[in-house]
């Protein structure tokens, strides 16, 4: 119910659960998505419309802070229709699959990605089987767990189709105010891009490989992205864009060749889009290479105004380094949004104080100011 707050609140696409839905597709599978968040639906209402479709197999992916309305959703799936099986997937049931399996009323419990575990639920449902020793799926048999380890991902991410946009209220999405600061406040026509999958980096706070399992991000090619990006754009009239990579920089050469792609197909001053970075990771030329194509916004975790924080959560980077890459990127014209985290093991009332000084110092165009939480998946948990 968060977005009912305020008309300026985001709204965004389940990428994940779209990107499962055409590979389910693709494997001849008739697949729906109701997207329970875009209509601010309860988990009573969102039975009502699971219900039209008479489902052999209810899907949901969740982080943790959405486990509540997930575990009331998937309690009441259920109740009203017993006979149906249901799953869970993402990065709160990656992370603590057998917890999950234990404390929740769900059938299974996919660990990792989700392609390949789902086609192999399906053609087992359907044909009746009661034999699910499929690699990501954990389950209850016999009143004990059954562990089948983690899913394999996609090799080639190029062997994807597309996100099934076609199955999403796409009218219902929502950019971030601030993304449209220079658009009069005008949120509408919103998507998410993913152009890697995967972080190499090892952050003690961050959980966004636990769903991977390593720290080798996988890429899409330029043309790929572009591609999808053209259907955005074209089809759905996007004109505002989050590229959800967890560290999209990462590769300076690819990033080059993507928006040498977009400058290409005359998209850049199209499309209104962010990113998120590191400080170790901006360079002059790639910020003005991404400017003009469309990159507005970098958003970067500063997290401490303290080098000996920065050391205790393992970030990899210094406040000289973090004062270099505002100046940079402020320089090839793009916006920045900083993250700030409170809280942290080896903070101190001083230190947070430090922090604090510095988000007044930087003055970023905008600013996150969070309170540590150890997630499952996180080495702090």
């Amino acid at each position: 119910q968060f977005a009912k707050l305020n008309e300026l609140a985001t709204v965004g696409p389940p990428l994940g659960i779209a990107m499962i839905a055409a590979f389910v597709r693709q494997h001849g599978f008739s697949v729906a998505i109701i997207d329970a968040e875009a209509f601010f639906l309860t988990p009573e209402q969102a039975i009502d419309e699971i219900e039209k479709y008479e489902p052999l197999l209810v899907g949901l992916t969740t982080f943790t802070t959405k486990m509540t309305a997930a575990g009331k959703t998937l309690r009441l799936v259920k109740e009203r229709m017993p006979h149906v099986k249901t799953m869970i997937g993402g990065h709160h049931a990656s992370a603590i699959p057998e917890r999950t399996i234990r404390e929740e009323t769900v059938d299974f419990v996919i660990q990792g990605e989700g392609y390949f575990p789902t086609i192999e639920l399906l053609k087992r449902l359907k044909e009746e089987r009661d034999d699910f020793n499929i690699p990501g799926v954990w389950y209850k048999k016999n009143n004990r767990f059954v562990d089948n380890g983690r899913a394999k991902g996609i090799t080639n991410l190029d062997d994807l189709p597309f996100a099934a946009w076609d199955l999403l209220p796409m009218e219902k999405y929502r950019a971030h105010h601030w993304q449209a600061w220079d658009y009069n406040l005008d949120t509408k026509g919103f998507a998410f891009i993913y152009t890697s999958l995967g972080c190499p980096f090892s952050c003690d706070y961050c959980s966004v490989n636990v769903v991977y399992g390593k720290y080798s991000p996988r890429y899409r090619s330029p043309e790929n992205v572009v591609k999808e990006i053209e259907l955005l754009v074209n089809k759905y009239k996007v004109k505002h864009i989050e590229i959800i990579d967890d560290t999209f920089t990462v590769n300076q050469k690819r990033v080059e060749k993507i928006c040498d792609e977009i400058i290409s197909h005359n998209l850049g001053d199209k499309i209104n889009m962010w990113c998120f970075s590191r400080t170790d990771l901006v360079d002059s030329n790639l910020m003005t290479k991404m400017k003009k194509a469309g990159i507005n916004w970098v958003f970067m975790g500063f997290e401490s105004g303290s080098d000996a924080v920065l050391r205790g959560v393992n970030k990899k980077q210094t406040i000289e380094q973090i004062k270099k890459a505002t100046e940079v990127v402020h320089e090839a014209g793009i916006h920045i949004g900083g993250n700030y985290v409170f809280g942290l093991p080896e903070d101190t009332h001083e230190t947070m104080q430090a922090t604090l000084d510095l988000a007044k110092l930087l003055n970023t165009e905008y600013a996150n100011l969070f309170l540590h939480m150890p997630y499952p998946g996180t080495r702090f948990y």
